[in-house]
């Protein structure tokens, strides 16, 4: 899950979730009523990362390209490391694009044997006998 926040293009904006691998890099989309495409994607394409309207199976290059608000030429694993996004034909100011870790918040239980040492406390009394 990839989270876009702060870009001037405010329909960039918001929580994408992965979908598939493209060009070898894991592809990320989010449903947006404001986009052409009626999603907004994370796309890596020729050694850049876009935040496009395009990005599925079919789009060429050149559309994901034409169609992206934000692009980096960083070529990091997974665009939460890109730390150099710029305008493509987006609105300054430029997103931030962060990582939400899905294993965050999830307890595990996890059997184990627990060897403790037994306490016995006892108390002697005599029986009197009158």
């Amino acid at each position: 899950v990839m989270i876009v926040s702060g870009a001037g293009s405010s329909a960039a904006n918001g929580t994408y979730l992965e979908y598939g691998v493209l060009n070898g890099k894991t592809r990320y989309r989010m449903a947006s009523a404001e986009s052409t495409s009626g999603y907004f994607y994370i796309v890596s394409y020729a050694d850049t990362w876009y935040i496009s309207f395009k990005g599925e199976d079919g789009d060429a290059g050149i559309q994901i390209m034409s169609a992206s608000r934000y692009m980096s030429r960083s070529n990091e694993a997974t665009p939460d490391l890109v730390t150099t996004w710029e305008l493509a034909t987006g609105i300054a100011p430029i997103p931030t694009v962060t990582s939400t870790n899905p294993l965050l918040g999830i307890g595990v239980t996890v059997p184990f044997t627990l060897e403790m040492p037994m306490v016995i406390t006892m108390e002697v009394y005599e029986e009197l006998r009158l």
